[in-house]
């Protein structure tokens, strides 16, 4: 009831100026659509006009309006664990279903009380953007650089795990695994490139000679990277099957995750960095102080639980929860201090001790990334499984830490050496020691996406519009950093100097990466606002323009250039995640909203995507 009340006095502060205003002037702007009031439009105008709609003379749909705000916010808390259903509220839900559906209230089953709090429930309001349409030729665009590009993988590197363009050869960076072909499966599904689709799925299921047939019968002998095997080897299968149906990729799946399964015979369960499938050794990299990275150990969640649902074998579930149980079991020092805030975690960790090392650097970018993402994502892919609310708490925890310590705010930043600047710059630094270290990476663009999907079922309203304040603002630094640029392409880190209010590129190649088309394809899906889709229309030409060739997509050298496309300025390498992110969140940003539907699919950190899952039960 406090939570309901605070909602209530929040209402009542945000949106009342007490001042009363004469019905007939205001009433005309009230949006009617079919004969029925328009919810999200009636409470935008009072929002801007700061009609009182506590006075007893406004008008009654607008009252009603607020009403069912406040109902559908308590929804949004019950779903997400954070309170239970009182009668008071499930009183009035019952009212609601009788006067939309003509069932009387007293008949109404608890069945559909249940599954009016739930996420697809007709009787809560649309969280993502109702406006968003295909775009059909954006989409065809796209599609044929996906056509083209992935052309010159199958004709010039197949099997390999990369296209190497200018060489016109194959490389093997993931292992020798097929890593392209495994990345860029469902995005031909998607697609519906159907031909390379075929081509793609006989080589993973039926050639007997392939790297992926290596893997999943544990004869590669050579150490791989348990973190990158999960996220597009096992998340690839995982998506490919969700998507058809098809037995065949599920028990690849199962194949793959037991090839790299030895890599959790750890004394504390926090697995390996890397694993040799045949000798099922594994080790950790010296450089990183024979510790296992946070990203890495914490991003397997998400993948063994779709596993172990998908099999019904709790064994996959156990493995990931157990290192989850380990990475959460941590407890800083001083919760509410810049050197050990609460919500974030320092970046290694000992597989044999499970104790993170006394380095006190934090990041939401490079090593720590996908970590914070699969909070959320894992919280919201199973709606039903027992104690999920902790991944939400931590996930809160970790963002308003990231609020209060790791956004630096500029009034603007200047590109040094330029006129060019952007206003209102939120900036996203990392923590090493208690200082702030105002160095941004590309993949911390992922942030936007994150946020969005956070802010949903979040409470109360003011963490909300901070989420998506963060969401926005850092979507527009991202997009300003290939904006900036001679090339239209980003640099892959920034640094900002305080004192100067600069901005610059201190690693200035650009080698395909997804994260900021994915901020803006979760932005658009969430606000409708075309000024995303331009955006990502704007980076795509400046892609094709710079990384097409006859033989291949490749990265750029130094994206300062405007001849950036020439020979000598390019690397030789189209990435596996330009198959599976970057040109998939491009094409879904052109496609309806239905095209994977937010609230029934959730993208792994390889922007696979899952069925959300309400059979899975199991704790978190």
């Amino acid at each position: 009831m406090r939570a309901l009340e605070r909602l209530f006095i929040f209402a009542i502060v945000s949106i009342a100026s007490l001042l009363v205003f004469k019905l007939h002037e205001k009433h005309a702007e009230l949006h009617k659509r079919d004969g029925e009031w328009s919810v999200r439009k009636d409470l935008q105008v009072v929002e801007k006009e700061k009609i009182n709609v506590f006075d007893t003379n406004a008008p009654r749909e607008l009252r009603k309006a607020l009403s069912e705000e406040k109902l559908n916010n308590y929804g949004a808390r019950v779903r997400s664990g954070i309170e239970e259903p009182n009668e008071r509220v499930i009183d009035s839900l019952r009212n609601r279903i009788e006067s939309e559906t003509g069932e009387k209230k007293s008949t109404v089953p608890t069945s559909k009380i249940d599954y009016a709090f739930s996420s697809s429930s007709p009787f809560l309001l649309q969280y993502w953007a109702s406006n968003i349409t295909k775009d059909a030729q954006k989409q065809d665009e796209i599609r044929e650089a996906m056509r083209a590009s992935y052309g010159a993988y199958e004709k010039y590197a197949f099997g390999f795990d990369e296209v190497q363009p200018k060489s016109l050869r194959g490389s093997n960076n993931q292992g020798g695994v097929s890593a392209s072909v495994i990345d860029a499966i469902d995005t031909l599904k998607i697609m519906k490139l159907e031909e390379e689709y075929e081509r793609a799925r006989a080589h993973l299921l039926n050639d007997k000679t392939s790297g992926l047939e290596n893997l999943a019968s544990s004869r590669l002998n050579q150490g791989i990277s348990v973190f990158e095997t999960n996220i597009r080897v096992l998340g690839g299968l995982l998506s490919i099957y969700d998507l058809t149906s098809d037995e065949n990729f599920l028990q690849r799946a199962v194949q793959v995750a037991n090839a790299i399964a030895p890599a959790f015979e750890t004394k504390s369960g926090i697995p390996y960095t890397m694993i040799n499938p045949f000798t099922k050794k594994g080790e950790c990299f010296s450089f990183y102080q024979n510790s296992a990275v946070l990203a890495d150990a914490g991003t397997l969640q998400l993948e063994f639980f779709t596993l172990a649902d998908r099999t019904k074998d709790r064994k996959w579930y156990e493995y990931a929860k157990k290192t989850m149980d380990v990475i959460l079991s941590y407890k800083p020092i001083s919760p509410n201090s810049i050197m050990t805030p609460l919500g974030l975690y320092p970046l290694f960790i000992h597989p044999s001790t499970g104790k993170f090392t006394l380095e006190r650097s934090y990041a939401v970018g490079a090593l720590g990334d996908s970590f914070y993402e699969y909070l959320i994502k894992a919280w919201r892919a199973f709606p039903n499984a027992q104690g999920r609310s902790k991944y939400r708490v931590e996930f809160d925890n970790s963002m308003d830490s990231v609020l209060k310590f790791m956004v630096s705010k500029f009034p603007k930043l200047k590109w040094q050496g330029t006129s060019k600047e952007l206003h209102d710059a939120w900036f996203l630094n990392d923590l090493k020691n208690g200082r702030q270290v105002l160095n941004m990476d590309h993949l911390a663009c992922f942030i936007s996406g994150a946020l969005v999907l956070g802010a949903e079922h979040a409470s109360p309203n003011d963490i909300v519009k901070g989420y998506l304040a963060l969401a926005e603002h850092m979507t527009t630094l991202c997009r300003n950093f290939y904006h900036a640029q001679a090339s239209g392409l980003s640099p892959d880190v920034v640094v900002a100097a305080s004192a100067s209010g600069s901005m610059y590129g201190t690693h200035n190649q650009n080698i395909q990466r997804p994260e900021t088309v994915e901020a803006i394809f979760y932005m658009y899906r969430k606000t409708g606002d075309e000024k995303y889709r331009k955006w990502a229309w704007e980076i795509f030409q400046s892609m094709k323009e710079m990384y097409a060739t006859d033989t291949g997509w490749t990265g750029i050298r130094d994206v300062r250039k405007k001849e950036a496309a020439l020979p000598q300025n390019r690397d030789d390498i189209t990435q596996t995640f330009f198959f599976a992110e970057t040109l998939k969140y491009l094409y879904l940003t052109f496609g309806s909203g239905d095209e994977i539907d937010l609230n029934e699919w959730v993208f792994n950190t390889e922007a696979h995507p899952v069925k959300v899952s309400r059979e899975f039960t199991f704790p978190f």
